[in-house]
């Protein structure tokens, strides 16, 4: 793109229409590519923004990947998928609907108020694991009796 008030430096060659690097310095950085059908493609080369990501530390499964700790976000994170899982369980049960149900009333509360405070992308994800978990819990729980 051009800005405006200055002008556009002519950029192809007379005999072919092909870009010109010597003709046109900011496009230098560009490069011709021909793919397997014949099209062409212009790409920008931009060896800068390519960099190998070297590990230093080995891999750790964190839920504070902000490198703050949320003690009690974690804590909540971990019980609301345990009794999401533990009320999906007992909703596949029939016989269990009343623990089922009352598992994912809790399960679910837990979750969403815990969910309004999660700091991180990772807490986020195992909340919404544990409330989908104990939602389904409950409307099986509620679908096999309920609270009779």
């Amino acid at each position: 793109m051009i800005p405006f008030g200055r002008q556009r430096a002519d950029t192809r060659n007379s005999q072919d229409g092909h870009l010109n690097p010597a003709l046109a310095p900011e496009h230098q950085a560009l490069e011709l590519r021909v793919n397997d059908k014949g099209l062409v493609k212009v790409v920008a080369v931009m060896p800068e923004a390519v960099q190998a990501q070297s590990r230093s530390q080995p891999y750790r499964l964190t839920l504070n990947s902000d490198g703050q700790a949320h003690p009690v976000l974690n804590v909540l994170a971990l019980f609301t998928l345990v009794v999401g899982i533990a009320a999906f369980a007992l909703g596949l049960v029939v016989q269990t609907h009343l623990a089922a149900t009352i598992l994912g009333m809790i399960g679910f509360g837990v979750g969403l108020a815990a969910q309004l405070n999660s700091a991180t992308r990772e807490e986020r994800i195992v909340l919404v694991t544990g409330i989908i978990a104990a939602f389904v819990g409950m409307a099986l729980g509620i679908g096999h009796g309920g609270f009779a």
